[in-house]
């Protein structure tokens, strides 16, 4: 989802649906765009992923996946020198009746972006463009392919797409003709959060996952030419994940919450930083001076304003701590 001028936008299924958010504890829906995302699946929650002959068996019956089963399945073992048989867990999909859809299946989510007055919405590597400066958004293009997009981020006239390979930089800066420009290759949108700052990206790449890496580290890039990305730095952690920057701030989620002086993004390390090992967090955001930090048990709320920092001995200043359990 994404919040624009008291507006929230939402996927429904294959619809997209906006609220007026002029009160917040009341919410109201304002509109529906039927079957704009014909080729949308619900978000999955195996890492084994869904089986493609049921779904297109549904479809083939004019149906849309709503739901997952997880069941059983057996298929060749392509990944070994020798062929046997391996047994996994595959979603089934939940079948109903209703918007027809078909075609290749592509990332189950559904990602948003926001740029000047217009929603870039992907599915199923295509991005919707719909203008937003009218009483309801309308579709302002013809879909453009985009790529395998699990992560859209806009900043200024760039989009960033975090596919399952790489992390590619399109320009728009025609709004609605994005265009290619460049790709960081071996960056896994599913496990390699991003931030970008001016001409340099931030990517976290940490061990344990299913994209297979068995390094910790925090890796930046030169994107001063968004043609050609360079890799600049490169520094070991223990396992990054969230890191979001602010005010020139770089907040990072490792073990803790680490927080470093991003003046000179190719010397992180010389510079002093704090370390909050308190809050184990796994992914970041803030708004206006205020810090969230979304961790297993809770969701923090931190103050790193000048004035917090000044009156708080130069650390940022905790606010609220939302107790969570899963």
């Amino acid at each position: 989802m994404v919040v624009r001028d008291n507006r929230l936008y939402a996927d429904a299924l294959v619809d997209l649906v906006w609220f007026d958010l002029s009160n917040p504890a009341q919410p109201v829906l304002k509109g529906r765009i039927e079957n704009l995302f014909p080729e949308a699946l619900p978000l999955i929650e195996n890492e084994f992923g869904y089986d493609y002959t049921l779904c297109q068996t549904g479809i083939a019956q004019g149906k849309i996946v709503t739901g997952w089963q997880l069941k059983e399945h057996k298929q060749k073992n392509y990944y070994t020198s020798q062929s046997s048989n391996s047994s996994h867990d595959f979603s089934a999909p939940t079948l109903s009746q209703g918007n027809l859809y078909s075609g290749t299946r592509g990332t189950p989510a559904t990602c948003f972006s926001l740029y000047d007055n217009y929603l870039y919405a992907v599915a199923n590597y295509q991005v919707n463009i719909l203008d937003l400066s009218g009483e309801k958004p309308e579709k302002a293009a013809e879909n453009v392919f985009i790529g395998n997009a699990e992560t859209v981020f806009s900043y200024r006239d760039k989009l960033f797409v975090g596919t399952p390979s790489e992390l590619a930089i399109y320009s728009v800066e025609d709004p609605l003709h994005p265009v290619f420009y460049s790709q960081i290759m071996h960056v896994y949108s599913n496990c390699n959060p991003f931030a970008v700052d001016g001409d340099w990206v931030y990517v976290t790449i940490h061990s344990g996952n299913l994209c297979g890496q068995n390094t910790d580290q925090l890796k930046v890039f030169d994107i001063s030419d968004a043609r050609s990305p360079e890799e600049v730095a490169s520094y070991d952690m223990n396992r990054p994940k969230g890191l979001a920057i602010n005010n020139g701030m770089l907040f990072l989620c490792d073990a803790g919450l680490k927080i470093f002086n991003a003046g000179d993004p190719t010397s992180l390390l010389n510079n002093p930083f704090t370390y909050y090992t308190q809050v184990d967090g796994y992914d970041l955001a803030f708004f206006d001076n205020i810090l969230l930090v979304i961790a297993d048990n809770g969701l923090y709320q931190y103050d790193y304003s000048e004035d917090a920092i000044h009156g708080n001995r130069g650390n940022i200043r905790l606010l609220s701590v939302v107790p969570i359990r899963k």
